[in-house]
């Protein structure tokens, strides 16, 4: 992804069969059942079949954050598709704070909750701090919503022959020491070459 190095960060893809192994299966993809709402969260940006899985576990809101940018068109298809609440949190610009950039890679704000129909229901208003707030009326969605339908028959055969970029669980094989070491490891890795 970046030019000479790649980042080591741990997530559920790069130690899939540990984390099965030590919180189940239900758990790599997992949809809260609260009093306010079935709830599943994100910080992964335009992978849409992740939050088709979400909807299809039963999730009512969708809880994704950025830091510092990220594609509206993304969390607005989302919820239409899904027919699913989204709320997306971005961070805010910070003036003076030495431990935050002002305006990281000029992306900051937009935070915004999304109806299921893909309709704003409340925006920032700014890139600086502010609350963003909108009533959800779960109990008539609810009388309502479906998890969504789609023809899986149909597109199971291709994600069946898939071969992802590299395979899961790769950082449970070997750890990196730095970034240009993630970045030669996961190059041997490369299913795509």
């Amino acid at each position: 992804m970046f030019p000479g190095f790649e980042l080591v960060t741990t997530t559920i893809y790069n130690v899939l069969d540990r984390f099965v192994e030590m919180y189940g299966a239900d758990a790599v993809i997992p949809v809260h059942r609260t009093d306010i709402g079935n709830l599943a969260t994100s910080s992964t940006q335009l992978e849409p079949e992740l939050f088709r899985a979400m909807a299809l576990k039963g999730a009512e809101v969708l809880l994704r954050t950025a830091s510092g940018g990220f594609n509206a068109d993304d969390i607005r298809m989302t919820s239409l598709y899904n027919k699913v609440y989204s709320v997306i949190v971005n961070n805010a610009v910070s003036p003076d704070n030495p431990r935050f950039l002002d305006d990281p890679g000029g992306g900051a704000g937009g935070t915004e909750i999304l109806g299921p129909r893909g309709e704003s229901l409340a925006k920032a208003s700014s890139k600086f701090e502010q609350d963003v707030v909108a009533r959800l009326p779960l109990a008539s969605y609810r009388a309502t919503h479906q998890i969504p339908d789609f023809h899986l028959a149909l597109y199971q055969p291709v994600f069946d022959r898939f071969q992802p970029r590299q395979a899961p669980g790769l950082f449970n094989r070997y750890l990196p020491t730095d970034l240009k070491d993630a970045k030669r490891y996961l190059d041997e890795k490369n299913n795509w070459r």
